[in-house]
């Protein structure tokens, strides 16, 4: 690979079932990837509190989230399990100024991020089931009940004509993050379409 800029700017949104590691991930590749006119990791919007266990986030209550979306302060938005989350608005021009922005995103508002996105890749993070339940039920948030409904979602098929690849993330954080990195320079000169 050369050391020439990419050719355009991409967002990849990292997607998997609850307890497969998006965070995790998201952490290792922001300790190895430290050019920060290059990378973007994106911070989010939540209306949840910080809890220690979950991404960094801005936490804003409802009212707060309501006013910045009418204020056009997200580039895309949604909601999930009674929480609402945003995608800042400044990420639509670091990526058409050629940049890459990593975030963590849902399955459920793919479509609504391409719209925003067009050249988006979704990284679909993969996890064996036996695997998946011990991390749920070692974080200790999820009764059997809850952490059963959220293993039978866990393999939500993604909608729409989308860029995706799959990574496996079964096992050590650091396999996962060099199959990302492989992708990222792979993909660094590929003209978007």
């Amino acid at each position: 690979m050369s050391d020439s800029q990419p050719i355009s700017g991409r967002i990849f949104v990292v997607v998997g079932p609850s307890g497969s590691g998006k965070d995790t991930l998201i952490n290792w590749l922001r300790e190895k990837l430290t050019d920060e006119q290059k990378y973007m990791f994106v911070r989010r919007s939540v209306t949840r509190s910080p809890d220690g266990q979950t991404e960094d986030h801005d936490t804003l209550t409802k009212e707060q989230f309501e006013l910045a979306k009418q204020k056009g302060k997200f580039a895309v938005t949604w909601d999930a399990h009674g929480l609402s989350y945003g995608i800042p608005i400044g990420v639509l021009a670091h990526v058409n100024a050629g940049g890459i922005a990593i975030a963590n995103g849902s399955r459920r508002a793919l479509a609504e991020m391409h719209k925003q996105f067009p050249h988006m890749v979704v990284v679909n993070l993969r996890v064996d089931r036996a695997v998946l339940a011990g991390r749920l039920a070692g974080r200790g948030r999820e009764d059997a009940e809850q952490i059963k409904k959220r293993l039978d979602r866990m393999d939500i098929p993604l909608a729409g004509d989308l860029t995706v690849f799959n990574i496996e993330n079964s096992g050590p954080i650091e396999k996962a993050g060099r199959s990302f990195i492989e992708l990222l320079s792979d993909l660094e000169h590929v003209p978007a379409t």
